[in-house]
Formats: C-alpha cells, structure tokens, sequence
C-alpha cells in the first residue's frame, strides 16, 4: 500500500509562514506552523493511515518481531 503526500500542501504551507515571518512572529515557530498547516492539509487521509500502521504491525508480528531490546 502505498501513502501519498500531496505536494501542493507544502506550497500553501509556506506561504502562512513566510506571512507569520513577516509579522514578525519568530522565525522558529513561524516555520513550523506551515510545516503542521501543510501537513493537516494535504497529508494522507486518516484511513489510510490507519490501514498502513495497522499492515506494518501484522507484518511485524508474522515474522516474530517483539520490539527493541529483544
């Protein structure tokens, strides 16, 4: 299965940010809000997300893998 992020998200994102940078808001948190609005925006549907974390643990589980430390 394969997850796929829309890159027109990253170009709605940025532009909040660099409107935050310019309001003088703080370069840091400026960024990373445009990075979380372009994320929310364009990333993957929760379903799919779900379903890809879901296939990932069976999988895991299928070929005995206990986690980190084991």
């Amino acid at each position: 299965m394969d997850i796929t992020l829309s890159w027109w998200a990253a170009l709605l994102g940025l532009p909040l940010a660099i409107i935050l940078i310019l309001r003088k808001r703080n370069t840091t948190y400026a960024r990373m809000s445009g990075a979380i609005v372009g994320c929310l925006v364009g990333g993957p549907s929760p379903e799919a997300d779900c379903q890809h974390r879901c296939s990932r643990l069976s999988e895991r589980h299928k070929h005995g893998y206990s986690g980190p430390g084991s």
